[in-house]
């Protein structure tokens, strides 16, 4: 079973700086724990009621780019396919490195957006980890 604390305690372990999360939805468990740990907002298309951290409508298919400078790290949890390269050719776009949670293991070519590409087992989460090669 898939463990939000374990992916969360990688991030911490392996990033710092501001972290950008795309689509939280109403799925809060990663974004509370990094909000108290470090500089985090997350953004999605549509407006969430009463989020426990900042949080700012965006699409990610027509961002707003100043939002996202100088963001180490944009995270994503359980993204449709279909918007999965858009926040590939985000993070490049701003120099940021992308941790991807897929819903069902999908076989995005992430080679395409990103040299460094690995499949992190982290204790018992399993996610996609693209690397800025800043």
């Amino acid at each position: 079973m898939f463990s939000y604390l374990d992916m969360t305690e990688y991030i911490i372990k392996n990033y710092s700086g501001m972290v950008v999360e795309i689509g939280v939805g109403y799925n809060f468990y990663v974004g509370k724990a990094l909000y108290e740990k470090m500089r985090y907002f997350a953004t999605d298309i549509k407006e969430i009621k009463n989020p426990p951290f900042n949080m700012v409508m965006d699409d990610v298919f027509d961002p707003d780019l100043p939002l996202y400078e100088g963001a180490k790290l944009l995270l994503s949890i359980n993204p449709p396919e279909e918007i999965q390269p858009a926040i590939c050719e985000l993070g490049r776009m701003v120099s940021s490195s992308v941790i991807l949670k897929s819903l069902n293991d999908e076989t995005i070519d992430f080679k395409r957006y990103y040299k460094e590409v690995s499949i992190i087992n982290y204790k018992k989460a399993r996610f996609y980890e693209l690397k800025s090669p800043r």
